[in-house]
């Protein structure tokens, strides 16, 4: 996948031809291959003068590793050589084996793979006997000895640091995948988010940008193809159907777009794009048959499926984005997009004609807005990039900081904001979590600094001893300014 063909498909569905001038001009990282470093630029401050002794937490999730990473190889070996040597140097307390599903008619050995310096028992090869496109990785995930699977694109890297987070996000969920999107991949995937009274309610979403999900639900994912007597022509475009048919709303994050290229992408021009439409319309068919077979109580259970769906709209209502270089995650109740958005359609078939119709009704500027100020810029290490609401400030806005596992450290939330997010700082209460579930209100009060940058200042609040997994700021009252948050991190002080 890449981002152009992204590009291409917002364009068209929007109808917006401004917006490729516009994306092309936003920031975005991108890693060469032979340069992929798992370590990350960590600041303890952007204080000119520190006032204390900062350094970077140290968060380890006491478990083996019970996940399986599946990588396909068709034309980027290069890259699939160099994820497979940051996941066996860098994760060996999360991966137990990595997968590598060889859909090349070129046979490959784990002496193409030396390079990677994986041990031996966590590296697996298998070689396809015929290209079987994206079936492959299920079928890998299905044949994983482990409970979960990682599955990504080979054009693609996802810091370990997030997987880890993935990982321990999974234990708190049931029932549901999770996925990275880079920004304009998350615009769609929100924009594709349907309902169809009463028993209706999912979305599209890629796998390729990272996913994190149950060996379980793959295999009745297969299992459910197999029921419907799928073509192999469906079977191979396994990645189109896999969120639609579920009739869930998984959890999505933002990700901090980090690509490798090289290779000929899949999807290439309108007629790649298309192509996906058609698929992704098909599993809505489905979906719409299978819904009417159950609402007419049919003696007949399918496998994956969830009918009537178990998810609410106010599960999408809050937005995350996973830290970079550090295994937290940023969440937010900050709308992202002009609420309300329009969910309703007759058929779930209809999902391509609703994004198409989202994209014109919400217009350039918006569209413009969400990928320049999307929350991961608040924690992607970088002080030049902010997270900026699409509104004013209002009474009841939250963000919150989970580092996933409690910790007994002395702990600072700090923030990097300008002026204006000072001011309605000032009018937040900051509140700790052990769980995420009861929140105690901090007795220290916020402290803020100037930088460098003459319009950005540093503020902490010291978070304590007291065995904490996340802290927030709630806003107890309404401020005419927009929030803008260059980063927001946690340090520890010694």
């Amino acid at each position: 996948m890449c981002v152009a063909h992204s590009i291409r498909r917002l364009i068209q569905a929007a109808l917006v031809v401004s917006i490729l001038a516009f994306y092309l001009d936003v920031k975005r990282r991108y890693t060469p291959v032979l340069q992929l470093d798992s370590r990350s630029q960590w600041r303890p401050t952007y204080a000119p003068e520190a006032s204390g002794n900062y350094f970077k937490p140290y968060i380890k999730h006491p478990r083996p590793p019970d996940t399986t990473a599946v990588i396909l190889n068709w034309s980027r070996l290069p890259n699939v050589v160099q994820l497979a040597k940051v996941m066996c140097s860098s994760l060996q307390d999360t991966l137990a084996e990595v997968f590598i599903w060889n859909n090349n008619p070129n046979a490959l050995t784990k002496k193409d793979l030396a390079e990677a310096q994986c041990p031996g028992y966590m590296l697996k090869i298998y070689n396809s006997p015929k290209n079987i496109y994206f079936q492959a990785r299920f079928l890998a995930c299905a044949r994983a000895t482990t409970p979960y699977c990682f599955i990504q694109d080979d054009d693609y890297f996802v810091q370990p640091s997030i997987i880890r987070t993935m990982r321990a996000r999974m234990s708190e969920t049931t029932g549901t995948s999770l996925h990275l999107l880079p920004s304009h991949e998350m615009l769609y995937s929100r924009l594709s988010t349907i309902e169809v009274e009463p028993t209706i309610r999912t979305l599209f979403a890629w796998l390729g940008y990272g996913t994190m999900t149950r060996r379980s639900e793959v295999q009745e994912f297969m299992g459910l193809l197999e029921t419907l007597n799928a073509t192999e022509d469906v079977l191979r475009m396994s990645d189109n159907y896999f969120t639609v048919l579920s009739n869930r709303l998984p959890e999505l994050w933002f990700d901090q777009n980090y690509e490798l290229g090289g290779g000929t992408p899949f999807t290439v021009g309108t007629v790649g794009e298309e192509r996906n439409n058609l698929y992704i319309m098909d599993a809505g068919s489905i979906l719409d048959s299978l819904a009417m077979q159950s609402s007419q109580a049919l003696d007949k259970d399918y496998p994956y499926i969830s009918l009537p769906t178990p998810n609410t709209l106010e599960d999408i209502s809050v937005a995350r984005a996973a830290c970079s270089g550090s295994p937290c995650v940023m969440e937010t109740n900050i709308e992202l997009l002009p609420a309300p958005l329009e969910y309703s359609v007759s058929l779930a078939s209809d999902i391509i004609a609703h994004v198409k119709n989202q994209f014109i009704a919400i217009g350039t500027n918006t569209i413009e807005h969400y990928l320049r100020c999307s929350p991961s810029f608040a924690v992607d290490v970088d002080p030049q990039t902010s997270f900026c609401s699409a509104a004013d400030a209002k009474e009841g806005d939250w963000i919150s900081l989970d580092w996933m596992i409690p910790s007994e450290e002395a702990l600072e939330l700090a923030l990097l904001v300008d002026q204006l997010t000072v001011e309605i700082l000032k009018h937040c209460q900051f509140e700790s979590s052990v769980d995420g579930k009861s929140w105690q209100k901090l007795s220290k009060t916020l402290k803020c600094s100037k930088t460098k940058e003459e319009s950005l200042k540093e503020c902490s609040i010291v978070l304590g001893r007291n065995s904490l997994r996340k802290v927030r700021m709630v806003l107890e009252r309404s401020v005419p300014h927009e929030w803008t948050i260059h980063e927001m991190w946690l340090r520890r002080s010694e």
